[in-house]
């Protein structure tokens, strides 16, 4: 029966599905690789997706601020830095998942990169229709909450707004300059 058991539009039970992807999302990747750039470049684009290209770190993390991509594909190896740096600058403001592409296999790699905040860890060379499913889970996937930039006198400052049903209450976390512990959360008045 369809509608006991609704399918989404591949053949996968609907339920499956944690959420909806969003029409044409936009995917950043930052690899300096010209190949493997076109290359998913071609991929992703004929998935749907909106593809901007950084072959290097600064370049991405500019073209990562201003609209925040939904998804970042990144090369650990790259031409004016370590992708790990990369990796770490984006989590301090930016919620969008991060695949790693590396052609870095050790285990050691893939745990850094895992626990410094990469959602997903792919090994070079890869399968293309692996990498659009995981990019697909990992745009179904809702961030915890929702991480910005407050621009002042030309210094980017990360935010982070917290995630909390208060009536009237919204409250704003800037590092460094409010922190609230569990006990004090529990004595704001809800």
């Amino acid at each position: 029966d369809s509608a006991a058991n609704p399918r989404s539009g591949n053949g996968a039970p609907a339920s499956s599905f944690r959420g909806a992807l969003k029409p044409h999302p936009k995917v950043l990747i930052v690899d300096s690789d010209p190949a493997i750039g076109r290359m998913l470049n071609i991929v992703l684009e004929s998935e749907g997706y909106r593809v901007l290209w950084s072959r290097n770190g600064a370049d991405g993390l500019t073209e990562a601020v201003n609209p925040q991509p939904d998804a970042i594909i990144l090369e650990l190896d790259l031409p004016d830095g370590g992708g790990f740096d990369v990796l770490g600058s984006l989590r301090e403001w930016c919620e969008a998942p991060v695949l790693i592409l590396s052609g870095r296999p050790a285990t050691v790699d893939k745990v850094r990169a895992l626990d410094g905040g990469a959602n997903d860890y792919m090994v070079k060379p890869i399968a293309p229709e692996e990498l659009a499913a995981r990019l697909r889970v990992l745009l179904r996937c809702e961030p915890p909450t929702w991480r910005g930039l407050i621009v002042a006198g030309g210094t980017a400052l990360p935010f982070l707004r917290m995630a909390a049903s208060l009536s009237r209450w919204s409250i704003l976390s800037i590092p460094g300059l409010i922190s609230l512990s569990p006990s004090m959360w529990a004595r704001i008045p809800r």
